[in-house]
Protein backbone atom coordinates (compact mmCIF):
# COMPACT_ATOMS: atom_id res chain seq x y z
CA UNK A 1 0.00 0.00 0.00
CA UNK A 2 2.76 2.84 0.89
CA UNK A 3 4.50 1.73 -2.42
CA UNK A 4 1.48 2.44 -4.66
CA UNK A 5 1.44 5.48 -2.39
CA UNK A 6 4.98 6.56 -3.42
CA UNK A 7 4.43 5.63 -7.07
CA UNK A 8 1.42 7.78 -7.43
CA UNK A 9 3.42 11.18 -5.68
CA UNK A 10 6.31 10.32 -7.82
CA UNK A 11 4.07 10.76 -11.31
CA UNK A 12 2.35 13.55 -9.83
CA UNK A 13 5.35 14.93 -9.05
CA UNK A 14 6.31 14.53 -12.55
CA UNK A 15 3.52 15.65 -14.46
CA UNK A 16 3.14 18.56 -12.15
CA UNK A 17 6.93 19.59 -13.66
CA UNK A 18 6.17 19.04 -17.41
CA UNK A 19 2.96 21.40 -17.12
CA UNK A 20 5.28 23.95 -15.48
CA UNK A 21 8.09 23.46 -18.49
CA UNK A 22 4.97 23.47 -21.09
CA UNK A 23 3.90 27.13 -19.85
CA UNK A 24 7.55 28.40 -19.07
CA UNK A 25 8.81 27.50 -22.74
CA UNK A 26 9.39 29.80 -25.22
CA UNK A 27 6.81 29.88 -28.20
CA UNK A 28 8.18 29.06 -32.03
CA UNK A 29 5.80 31.73 -33.02
CA UNK A 30 7.41 34.05 -31.09
CA UNK A 31 8.11 37.56 -33.02
CA UNK A 32 11.34 39.18 -32.31
CA UNK A 33 11.34 42.57 -30.63
CA UNK A 34 11.37 45.56 -32.66
CA UNK A 35 14.51 48.48 -32.03
CA UNK A 36 13.17 51.60 -31.19
CA UNK A 37 14.03 54.53 -33.73
CA UNK A 38 15.61 57.23 -32.05
CA UNK A 39 13.69 60.80 -31.81
CA UNK A 40 14.65 63.77 -33.51
CA UNK A 41 14.14 67.02 -31.28
CA UNK A 42 14.28 70.37 -32.93
CA UNK A 43 14.76 73.10 -31.11
CA UNK A 44 14.89 76.66 -32.09
CA UNK A 45 16.30 79.60 -30.39
CA UNK A 46 15.17 83.36 -31.01
CA UNK A 47 18.26 85.76 -32.15
CA UNK A 48 17.35 89.12 -30.29
CA UNK A 49 17.61 91.73 -33.09
CA UNK A 50 17.26 95.67 -31.84
CA UNK A 51 14.85 97.46 -32.71
CA UNK A 52 16.85 99.93 -34.62
CA UNK A 53 17.96 97.27 -37.01
CA UNK A 54 14.32 96.28 -37.66
CA UNK A 55 13.16 99.93 -38.32
CA UNK A 56 16.21 100.48 -40.79
CA UNK A 57 15.41 96.84 -42.89
CA UNK A 58 11.52 97.92 -42.84
CA UNK A 59 13.19 101.08 -44.50
CA UNK A 60 15.19 99.97 -47.03
CA UNK A 61 12.60 97.38 -48.00
CA UNK A 62 10.06 100.25 -48.41
CA UNK A 63 12.38 101.97 -50.41
CA UNK A 64 13.37 99.93 -52.77
CA UNK A 65 9.84 100.30 -54.85
CA UNK A 66 9.81 104.23 -53.93
CA UNK A 67 9.42 106.15 -57.09
CA UNK A 68 11.06 109.76 -55.83
CA UNK A 69 10.34 113.13 -57.06
CA UNK A 70 12.66 115.64 -57.06
CA UNK A 71 12.94 119.61 -57.10
CA UNK A 72 16.30 121.11 -57.17
CA UNK A 73 17.93 124.21 -58.41
CA UNK A 74 21.40 125.01 -59.10
CA UNK A 75 24.10 127.77 -58.91
CA UNK A 76 25.54 126.84 -62.97
CA UNK A 77 26.34 129.06 -65.56
CA UNK A 78 28.24 128.15 -68.38
CA UNK A 79 31.95 129.91 -68.30
CA UNK A 80 32.76 130.82 -71.97
CA UNK A 81 28.79 130.51 -73.99
CA UNK A 82 29.32 132.84 -76.45
CA UNK A 83 27.48 133.15 -80.18
CA UNK A 84 28.68 133.18 -83.11
CA UNK A 85 28.29 136.21 -84.08
CA UNK A 86 29.54 137.72 -81.16
CA UNK A 87 33.47 138.62 -80.42
CA UNK A 88 34.21 135.81 -77.67
CA UNK A 89 36.82 138.15 -75.64
CA UNK A 90 34.01 140.90 -75.02
CA UNK A 91 30.56 139.60 -74.84
CA UNK A 92 30.30 136.51 -72.69
CA UNK A 93 26.79 135.23 -71.52
CA UNK A 94 25.80 134.26 -67.67
CA UNK A 95 23.31 133.05 -65.83
CA UNK A 96 19.87 135.63 -65.88
CA UNK A 97 17.82 136.31 -63.60
CA UNK A 98 16.48 132.93 -63.14
CA UNK A 99 18.80 130.27 -61.75
CA UNK A 100 19.02 126.55 -63.09
CA UNK A 101 15.65 124.72 -61.82
CA UNK A 102 14.64 121.39 -62.74
CA UNK A 103 12.30 118.58 -61.87
CA UNK A 104 12.74 114.84 -61.97
CA UNK A 105 11.43 111.77 -61.54
CA UNK A 106 13.65 109.24 -60.13
CA UNK A 107 12.78 105.54 -59.81
CA UNK A 108 14.34 102.07 -58.25
CA UNK A 109 16.18 99.88 -61.10
CA UNK A 110 18.42 97.47 -59.18
CA UNK A 111 18.56 98.34 -55.05
CA UNK A 112 20.49 95.84 -52.66
CA UNK A 113 19.90 94.80 -49.42
CA UNK A 114 22.03 97.77 -47.66
CA UNK A 115 19.79 100.55 -49.69
CA UNK A 116 22.84 100.65 -52.39
CA UNK A 117 22.05 100.43 -56.17
CA UNK A 118 21.08 102.16 -59.06
CA UNK A 119 18.32 104.29 -60.41
CA UNK A 120 17.04 105.68 -63.79
CA UNK A 121 16.19 109.67 -63.48
CA UNK A 122 13.91 111.42 -66.12
CA UNK A 123 13.28 115.57 -65.99
CA UNK A 124 13.13 118.83 -67.11
CA UNK A 125 15.55 121.45 -66.94
CA UNK A 126 15.34 125.26 -67.42
CA UNK A 127 17.76 127.62 -67.36
CA UNK A 128 17.97 131.97 -68.11
CA UNK A 129 21.13 133.29 -70.16
CA UNK A 130 21.91 136.78 -70.15
CA UNK A 131 24.52 138.99 -71.42
CA UNK A 132 25.05 142.78 -72.18
CA UNK A 133 26.74 145.21 -74.04
CA UNK A 134 26.73 148.04 -76.15
CA UNK A 135 25.39 148.01 -79.52
CA UNK A 136 25.85 150.98 -82.45
CA UNK A 137 22.86 152.89 -84.10
CA UNK A 138 25.09 155.53 -86.51
CA UNK A 139 26.98 157.29 -84.11
CA UNK A 140 25.14 156.61 -80.75
CA UNK A 141 26.23 153.45 -78.91
CA UNK A 142 23.78 152.70 -75.88
CA UNK A 143 23.17 149.65 -73.61
CA UNK A 144 21.53 146.59 -74.57
CA UNK A 145 20.95 143.11 -73.59
CA UNK A 146 19.97 139.99 -75.08
CA UNK A 147 17.94 136.69 -73.11
CA UNK A 148 18.33 133.38 -74.12
CA UNK A 149 16.61 130.12 -72.29
CA UNK A 150 17.74 126.89 -72.13
CA UNK A 151 15.17 124.00 -71.80
CA UNK A 152 16.37 120.51 -71.50
CA UNK A 153 14.95 116.90 -70.62
CA UNK A 154 17.38 114.89 -68.62
CA UNK A 155 17.67 111.69 -69.41
CA UNK A 156 20.23 109.49 -67.53
CA UNK A 157 20.98 106.84 -64.25
CA UNK A 158 21.78 106.96 -61.05
CA UNK A 159 24.11 105.04 -58.58
CA UNK A 160 23.62 105.29 -54.94
CA UNK A 161 26.33 103.68 -52.29
CA UNK A 162 25.41 102.30 -48.68
CA UNK A 163 24.82 104.73 -45.91
CA UNK A 164 27.44 106.64 -44.17
CA UNK A 165 26.57 106.15 -40.45
CA UNK A 166 23.39 105.90 -41.13
CA UNK A 167 23.42 109.68 -41.92
CA UNK A 168 24.02 110.31 -45.90
CA UNK A 169 23.79 108.32 -48.65
CA UNK A 170 26.70 109.52 -51.70
CA UNK A 171 25.21 109.73 -55.10
CA UNK A 172 26.64 109.78 -58.48
CA UNK A 173 24.71 110.04 -62.06
CA UNK A 174 25.38 110.76 -65.42
CA UNK A 175 22.24 112.25 -67.71
CA UNK A 176 21.77 113.15 -71.42
CA UNK A 177 20.15 116.57 -71.59
CA UNK A 178 18.18 117.04 -75.58
CA UNK A 179 18.66 120.70 -75.10
CA UNK A 180 16.60 123.51 -77.08
CA UNK A 181 17.91 127.06 -77.17
CA UNK A 182 15.70 130.03 -77.94
CA UNK A 183 15.79 133.95 -77.37
CA UNK A 184 13.82 136.48 -78.95
CA UNK A 185 15.54 138.78 -81.42
CA UNK A 186 17.86 141.28 -80.05
CA UNK A 187 20.06 144.13 -81.43
CA UNK A 188 22.87 141.41 -81.51
CA UNK A 189 21.01 139.12 -83.87
CA UNK A 190 18.14 137.62 -85.20
CA UNK A 191 16.43 135.13 -83.33
CA UNK A 192 17.45 132.39 -81.91
CA UNK A 193 16.38 129.00 -82.33
CA UNK A 194 18.55 125.77 -81.90
CA UNK A 195 19.40 121.79 -80.63
CA UNK A 196 22.10 120.00 -78.72
CA UNK A 197 22.90 117.27 -76.92
CA UNK A 198 25.13 118.24 -73.94
CA UNK A 199 26.00 115.98 -70.72
CA UNK A 200 25.89 116.36 -67.08
CA UNK A 201 27.65 114.51 -64.61
CA UNK A 202 26.95 115.33 -60.98
CA UNK A 203 28.00 113.80 -57.49
CA UNK A 204 27.02 114.63 -53.87
CA UNK A 205 25.22 113.63 -50.83
CA UNK A 206 21.77 112.68 -49.38
CA UNK A 207 20.00 112.76 -46.03
CA UNK A 208 16.82 112.06 -44.88
CA UNK A 209 16.56 114.26 -41.39
CA UNK A 210 14.02 114.26 -39.04
CA UNK A 211 12.36 117.23 -39.28
CA UNK A 212 11.16 116.41 -42.82
CA UNK A 213 8.38 114.44 -41.14
CA UNK A 214 7.93 116.71 -38.28
CA UNK A 215 7.00 119.83 -40.37
CA UNK A 216 6.25 119.27 -43.63
CA UNK A 217 5.04 115.47 -42.73
CA UNK A 218 7.69 114.04 -45.76
CA UNK A 219 8.85 110.78 -43.83
CA UNK A 220 9.91 109.20 -47.04
CA UNK A 221 11.69 112.33 -48.44
CA UNK A 222 15.24 113.06 -48.25
CA UNK A 223 17.23 116.22 -48.81
CA UNK A 224 20.93 116.95 -50.69
CA UNK A 225 23.83 119.18 -51.92
CA UNK A 226 26.24 118.55 -54.57
CA UNK A 227 27.72 119.29 -57.53
CA UNK A 228 27.16 118.63 -61.01
CA UNK A 229 29.61 119.87 -64.31
CA UNK A 230 27.66 120.14 -67.80
CA UNK A 231 29.45 120.21 -70.90
CA UNK A 232 28.98 119.79 -74.85
CA UNK A 233 27.85 123.08 -77.20
CA UNK A 234 24.71 124.25 -79.08
CA UNK A 235 25.46 125.73 -82.34
CA UNK A 236 29.07 126.26 -80.94
CA UNK A 237 28.09 127.95 -77.82
CA UNK A 238 29.91 125.83 -75.25
CA UNK A 239 27.88 125.03 -72.73
CA UNK A 240 30.90 123.93 -70.30
CA UNK A 241 30.50 124.95 -66.23
CA UNK A 242 30.21 123.50 -63.00
CA UNK A 243 27.64 124.50 -60.36
CA UNK A 244 26.65 123.88 -56.87
CA UNK A 245 23.18 122.30 -56.64
CA UNK A 246 20.36 121.55 -53.85
CA UNK A 247 17.25 119.33 -53.64
CA UNK A 248 14.59 118.31 -52.07
CA UNK A 249 12.93 114.68 -52.74
CA UNK A 250 9.27 113.65 -52.27
CA UNK A 251 7.52 110.60 -52.52
CA UNK A 252 3.98 110.90 -53.16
Amino acid sequence: MISAVKQFNFFLSLLLCLTVMAFTAPSAEARPRKKKEPVRSEFSVEVPVSEVDVVAQAKRDEEKGNVAYELSISTWSPSNFTRPSFQPDVLKFKNGGIPLVGIARIAPLKISEDGSGFHWRAGLNFVNLERQGLSQIGPVEYASSQTLNLISLSLGIEYRGPELWQVAQPYANFSLLPTYLLGPRSPFEEPVNEWGLPMELGAGLLARPAFLEGIFGLGDGAVGLGAHYMFGSIDASSLSGFGGRAFLQIVL
